[in-house]
């Protein structure tokens, strides 16, 4: 005995589409409700006021950190220079 296999309805096809963008305008309504919402919600100012302050401190101490490595790099550089300035005129003596 042979099973029968449906796709559906023929006008099927259609629907779905149609139904998706009725998803889509739900989902987007329900975005923009949730946004505004949170954006007259005091604790989200406080967050987000939060995370610029991480982010601006974040970048301060990355900012610092490639001051210092530029500095050991430099004084490195430095030293280089140096010794072999003091072994070209070892040579030359």
């Amino acid at each position: 005995m042979e099973t029968a296999r449906s796709s559906g309805p023929a006008g099927s096809a259609h629907k779905s589409r149609s139904l998706s963008r009725r998803e889509k305008v739900v989902l987007a309504v329900i975005g923009v409700t949730a946004v505004t919402r949170m954006a007259r919600d005091r604790r989200t100012y406080e967050r987000v006021i939060l995370v610029a302050l991480a982010l601006t401190a974040a970048a301060g101490i990355a900012r610092a950190g490639q001051v210092r490595a530029m500095a050991r790099l430099i004084a490195w550089d430095k030293q280089q220079t140096l010794a072999e300035r003091r072994r070209a005129q070892a040579s030359r003596s």
